[in-house]
């Protein structure tokens, strides 16, 4: 958790010191906003993505940070609850976090160019819809862990790899990661070569 305080304290903009003390005033089961929207279509899919508020947000007020998590999973399986503590708890501390869920090899049969290709849709929303869902569009970061980590540091550094009705003039840079565990190594002998290959 040390890492992830770090992270949302560089984001916040307050000390590590200050949000760690806060651990003890959060209450653990605080209410929340949660919205949940439907970012993309592709055939009969339909991709949606839980968006948590801060528990004394209000709609039309000061603009929040954001963190866009993405759930592991080997680009497999999994969906967009896989992180709901995670988020859950960064939401306690101020932030926006939205966790997408992506098209997986286990239901929809594709592999991890389309993953990455859902995660930059993803994003693209966040950024396009920034005033309507109260962020700040300055200060947005993705994370994830395993194969979601691997998909927001590939958000960060890939080009290509776009949906072909994504507006691609909307960019899909981070302003910080934060990584649990992530895929890094997709070359020969590392995880996943086999399913992203060139």
């Amino acid at each position: 958790m040390e890492n992830c305080l770090c992270l949302v304290a560089v984001v916040l903009g307050r000390s590590t010191n200050r949000l760690m003390a806060e651990d003890n005033v959060a209450p653990p089961r605080a209410r929340m906003t949660l919205k949940i929207i439907v970012y993309k279509t592709v055939g009969d899919a339909e991709l949606k993505m839980k968006v948590r508020y801060p528990q004394d947000w209000k709609a039309g007020g000061e603009k929040l940070p954001a963190l866009l998590l993405f759930h592991g999973g080997g680009w497999n399986g999994g969906d967009l609850n896989h992180l709901w503590r995670q988020a859950h708890q960064l939401a306690l501390r101020g932030m926006i976090t939205i966790t997408p869920g992506d098209r997986t090899r286990s239901v929809h049969d594709v592999g991890p160019d389309k993953c990455l290709e859902d995660a930059k849709s993803a994003m693209r929303y966040v950024r396009s819809h920034a005033e309507e869902l109260g962020i700040d569009e300055t200060r947005i970061a993705a994370g994830g862990g395993s194969a979601g980590g691997h998909l927001a540091a590939a958000l960060a550094f890939t080009v290509g790899f776009n949906a072909a009705d994504d507006d691609l003039s909307v960019g899909t840079r981070t302003e910080a990661l934060l990584l649990l565990n992530p895929v890094i190594d997709n070359g020969p002998g590392g995880f996943g070569h086999d399913m992203v290959k060139d």
